[in-house]
């Protein structure tokens, strides 16, 4: 009976720690992020509010009217676009290799 209580609290303890690593790896929201990012709370976001972010070196990609901020909307849509696995405006689209070469030799013949 002991071994099936200490089998069952296992079990608890290893569903709610997969729950919580499922929801730790969930991205915020563009809303949320937005509101943690605009330390002022004007409604926009400048390079100086995001010093030491990382997003500081996709500013002028996300800031796409070139003002100088980045809105909501220019947020929810580089975070949608990055979400889709679509690369951001810019970004140099890497080349596929072969699996194997084929012609080994290069002579043109298989």
């Amino acid at each position: 009976m002991k071994t099936l209580k200490l089998t069952l609290a296992t079990i608890a303890v290893m569903a709610s720690a997969t729950s919580f690593a499922q929801e730790a790896k969930q991205k915020p929201s563009p809303e949320k992020m937005f509101k943690n990012l605009d330390k002022d709370k004007d409604g926009k976001i400048t390079k100086e509010e995001l010093e030491g972010k990382k997003i500081l070196n996709r500013f002028d990609k996300i800031d796409k009217d070139a003002n100088g901020t980045i809105s909501l909307e220019e947020l929810t849509n580089a975070m949608n676009k990055q979400g889709k696995g679509k690369k951001a405006e810019g970004d140099k689209p890497k080349k596929a290799k072969p699996a194997h070469d084929e012609d080994e030799n290069e002579d043109g013949e298989e």
